[in-house]
């Protein structure tokens, strides 16, 4: 089993799935790398991570620098 680690802040970004776009978890991504390049999200690498819910949700954490 995956531990997440507690100490680390989260930026979370919510997957718009309604939009008509091949694979909205991609566009997601490419927005996060984006705001990287941007030096608009300054990331830690320690964990990043995808949540599924069962109601079609779907969230990407993204450890931040403190």
């Amino acid at each position: 089993m995956l531990e997440i680690p507690s100490d680390v802040a989260y930026k979370v970004f919510l997957v718009d799935t309604s939009k008509n776009v091949e694979n909205p978890v991609f566009e997601t991504w490419k927005q996060i790398w984006e705001l990287e390049e941007k030096l608009m999200l300054k990331r830690d690498y320690v964990l990043d991570y995808e949540k599924y819910y069962p109601d079609g949700t779907i969230e990407i954490y993204i450890g931040e620098k403190k």
